[in-house]
């Protein structure tokens, strides 16, 4: 509750507790970020360079002319339902709907870590010169790959879900899609 009454004490948190779906707390990040009282998340360090070397191996191995690149972070889930379009239970787009942002970010230097309860076909990373990525493909644990690249990419592009919060923690920009009002 520490937290709450810190948000509290910047600002008034009972407007905040009317919002449905228990997400008045995200509104309450803000003040504190401004205020820089939020520490920044990562795992450990011996985990975070095990993971940039698998990505920076995978890259090198199948596209070895790349000499430098910066990481964004893809968020696609799956699950909800494809009937329900009008709040959080609703699923997400197909995955054919990101395609030209994959393209886009890759012509413009950045590898694309896939996270989120997708698994890509791995012939799809061979039409972006291997700038794109699943955990799965890697040795590593694919939830700890999902957990470095929402707190290390330079960009974080999503659906709304609770990896998103990492995100605002550490202060990256974002872009999220397929979101709706609350």
């Amino acid at each position: 509750w520490e937290l709450y009454d810190r948000v509290a004490a910047i600002r008034p948190i009972e407007p905040l507790m009317t919002l449905r779906f228990n997400s008045f707390w995200m509104a309450g990040w803000a003040p504190l970020l401004e205020r820089d009282e939020v520490p920044k998340v990562h795992l450990p360090d011996s985990v975070r360079e095990k993971i940039r070397s698998e990505i920076d191996r995978f890259v090198r191995r199948n596209a070895p002319q790349q000499d430098s690149y910066r990481l964004c972070c893809l968020y696609l889930r799956t699950k909800g339902s494809p009937d329900v379009l009008h709040d959080v239970r609703r699923s997400g787009g197909a995955t054919e709907n990101y395609i030209p942002a994959i393209r886009y970010l890759t012509e413009q230097g950045y590898v694309v870590l896939i996270t989120g309860d997708r698994v890509l076909d791995r012939k799809l990373t061979e039409a972006f010169a291997y700038r794109l990525i699943c955990g799965q493909w890697l040795d590593v644990n694919p939830k700890l790959f999902s957990l470095f690249a929402n707190t290390e990419a330079e960009i974080w592009i999503g659906q709304q879900a609770g990896p998103c919060v990492l995100p605002v923690i550490n202060r990256i920009p974002m872009l999220v899609v397929d979101a709706f009002p609350f």
